[in-house]
């Protein structure tokens, strides 16, 4: 009886972990779909201004690049846009990448992230990509980090933002440990009950 009351414990908790795992991970991606996605809706608007003969085609994009390159979120969020070569187009805080080929760019795992940025594009139109990353000042710190893409064919734009994931697994580990030390109590206290209650029985 106690080894199957902790079997069912351990795989409801399991499960519950997981679960808000998953449902924490989502919340995230959503999020950065939803940036991308309000940074593709303005490139599109600038976009039209040209078509309609409002703006040049170089305004046009000039003024896309200058909104986009303002939006922020949270404490150091941002938006870039690549093209599909892929050049760097829009960096708000890299500027020497700027201009620069960035198809040797890659992660410390060898992940070339902004040429699977095109793939992804060249693929599916948008979606997410996972690499490592630098995190802080520190070089030797690696952080997981998940980026959504999105592209503007019209003028051969990749639009993206990423957000480290770190946290989440940190998170859940965290809670782990907790209820880890919850089921430990639980389990004592079973394990307590049980044995006298078995020597009640033997007497």
């Amino acid at each position: 009886m106690l080894g199957l009351s902790l079997l069912t414990l351990l795989l409801i908790t399991g499960f519950f972990l997981l679960e808000t795992r998953d449902r924490t991970m989502e919340d995230r991606k959503i999020k950065l779909r939803n940036l991308v996605e309000a940074a593709h809706a303005t490139t599109d608007y600038y976009f039209r201004q040209s078509e309609e003969g409002l703006l040049t085609a170089d305004d046009a994009r000039s003024q896309a690049m200058m909104v986009i390159e303002q939006m922020r979120y949270g404490d150091n969020g941002y938006l870039w846009i690549n093209d599909m070569k892929p050049n760097m187009i829009m960096h708000p805080f890299a500027k020497k990448l700027e201009g620069e080929d960035l198809s040797d760019y890659q992660d410390p795992n060898g992940t070339r992230l902004f040429v699977e940025f095109v793939e992804v594009v060249k693929r599916e139109g948008a979606g997410f990509v996972d690499y490592v990353w630098q995190k802080g000042d520190d070089s030797t710190v690696l952080s997981p980090k998940l980026s959504y893409v999105k592209g503007f064919s019209p003028w051969q734009w990749v639009i993206g933002t990423g957000v480290y994931i770190d946290d989440v697994d940190a998170e859940f580990y965290q809670r782990a440990r907790a209820i880890a030390g919850i089921i430990l109590v639980i389990m004592l206290v079973m394990a307590f009950i049980s044995y006298r209650i078995g020597k009640s029985i033997a007497r």
